[in-house]
């Protein structure tokens, strides 16, 4: 049989809306020259094959990520994984079933593909098939694009599962202790003060991606749990202050000049600010929360957590009033003590 012939065979076979175990036991045959697999997996439209070929564990074999003489990384395109978002569209829930059975990979690529179809789902029990692949995503070193993070957390919080976005949203929202500058020809001094010297926390993922997480996927979730959200961006502060080691006195003034616009020299904690701030605001209407949260702002080491709090108060002039009486009989006794000590 010509090649031609082989690949005429193939479109035959990928045609077949309806295929029977003779016609996989011969894809699976021509699917021994990798030509002929990836034009099936380009030309097939049918779920019925995707489902008896996953049967025959056609999925289990994602490609891995390729390492160059140059020392430089390869990304493979996986035909398979592409097949399965463009059948999404029409069946995601069938098609989300198939890919909780690839085994988790590294390969960036194959996990873009998978992050597609977490988009399309549709119904929150289908949530639970691609979770650990968007899991084991968030975690990984390489992304071919990280905004693809805002994606599913909007999807899942619009179809209610809303647990599960704040996962994914805890997991690629994560500072880490910022890389020294490479500098040539550094002297002995200069290495030894770049170890040793601060360095700003950054987050995984590159800032602009980081800040439209922040933007379009948090803010999501904060219109559905404010409070829950609140928590969540408070922790993520509480992080970059730990990492960053400045303690209570945290010249958030330098780093978060404005609390805003949520743009700065560090763009991505800026998000993070002007997105708390934004969730504090959203409680406003209802007293018993805001308290709850105030307190919470309240307990907080660090001057940000503060700032936060009165430029909420100063937008709405009844909450002004009363932070400013309570913070007066709060410090009139603490003076009194100190001036007339026991």
């Amino acid at each position: 049989m010509s090649f031609y012939d082989t690949l005429r065979e193939v479109e035959d076979l990928a045609n077949n809306q309806s295929p029977s175990e003779t016609d996989v036991q011969r894809a699976l045959n021509l699917f021994k020259s990798p030509v002929a697999e990836k034009y099936f997996f380009v030309r097939v439209n049918s779920i019925n094959w995707i489902e008896l070929l996953a049967n025959e564990s056609v999925f289990r074999r994602p490609p891995g990520m390729i390492h160059n003489e140059d020392r430089s990384l390869s990304f493979q395109y996986w035909m398979q994984s592409a097949a399965l978002v463009r059948l999404a569209k029409a069946n995601p829930s069938a098609i989300a079933k198939v890919a909780s059975r690839i085994p988790k990979t590294k390969n960036p690529r194959v996990n873009d593909h998978l992050m597609d179809i977490a988009a399309l789902l549709r119904s929150k029990r289908d949530v639970r098939y691609l979770l650990p692949h968007v899991l084991n995503y968030a975690g990984q070193q390489y992304h071919v694009s990280a905004s693809a993070f805002s994606d599913v957390i909007e999807r899942w919080t619009n179809i209610g599962a809303v647990g599960a976005a704040f996962r994914v949203a805890r997991s690629i929202l994560r500072f880490r202790r910022g890389r020294a500058p490479k500098l040539p020809k550094m002297t002995q001094a200069e290495k030894k003060y770049l170890h040793t010297s601060r360095r700003e926390p950054a987050p995984r993922i590159p800032d602009w991606e980081f800040k439209q997480i922040i933007d379009r996927a948090v803010r999501k979730l904060a219109d559905v749990e404010p409070e829950k959200t609140l928590h969540f961006l408070m922790a993520a502060i509480d992080e970059y202050l730990r990492i960053s080691g400045r303690g209570s006195g945290d010249y958030s003034d330098l780093w978060c000049p404005s609390l805003d616009s949520g743009t700065g020299l560090h763009q991505a904690i800026n998000s993070v600010v002007r997105a708390t701030v934004i969730c504090f605001e959203n409680l406003v209407s209802n007293k018993t929360k805001f308290r709850a949260a105030d307190a919470l702002l309240r307990q907080r080491d660090g001057l940000i957590f503060n700032r936060i709090r009165w430029h909420v108060y100063t937008r709405f002039p009844k909450i002004l009033r009363q932070a400013i009486t309570k913070n007066i009989f709060e410090f009139v006794p603490q003076f009194k003590a100190r001036l007339y000590p026991t």
